[in-house]
């Protein structure tokens, strides 16, 4: 039998309560993950879920697609008195896949410092800028030439800012990239 949507509420609220003391491995958070991303709830479901205030639930919720978009945007708007970095990231994260990402959200988003923010998210699910802003991303630190090969693949990156970059980073390019870019870049 299939789980209801009710049903799947209450699974989701319950599970952090059998979580170990100590913050330990715990072999059913990957259960309850796989359901709060897959679950197919209502926009009341979501929003029971998100009032519970669990962290992990709420960063799972951002990744499930059929999360509302005016509930993203409610969870988005407590995003700097968000500690969780991780909870910020998926937050973050489903603003730009989304493309609700504002100018200042973007701005905190590059702030972070850590090698796996969302930077490096960026560059390796290149579907997070697919609706981009050219504003937002010439936002986006680019610091070697791999990063440059991808950012230049990205939608929307102005004339301006690839000529920019790639006279910035072309010593960091094999020549055969170098002469591919130049090739199939747009420039000024």
């Amino acid at each position: 039998a299939e789980l209801t949507p009710e049903g799947a509420v209450e699974l989701i609220n319950y599970a952090p309560t059998t979580k170990p003391t100590g913050g330990g491995y715990w072999s059913g958070q990957y259960h309850v993950e796989n359901l709060i991303k897959n679950a197919p709830l209502t926009p009341e479901h979501f929003r029971s879920i998100v009032e519970k205030g669990d962290p992990t639930n709420i960063g799972y919720i951002m990744q499930n697609p059929n999360v509302p978009a005016d509930l993203v945007a409610d969870v988005a708007e407590k995003l700097p008195e968000i500690r969780d970095a991780n909870l910020k990231r998926l937050i973050q994260r489903a603003l730009l896949r989304a493309g609700t990402i504002t100018v200042d959200q973007m701005r905190d988003a590059m702030a972070v410092g850590d090698g796996y923010g969302i930077s490096y998210d960026i560059f390796h699910y290149p579907e997070l800028t697919a609706k981009l802003s050219p504003e937002l991303l010439r936002m986006i630190p680019v610091k070697t030439g791999e990063e440059l090969k991808k950012f230049l693949d990205f939608p929307n990156v102005p004339p301006d800012l690839a000529a920019e970059l790639i006279s910035k980073h072309w010593k960091q390019l094999k020549k055969y990239d170098l002469y591919e870019l130049l090739k199939n870049v747009k420039l000024p």
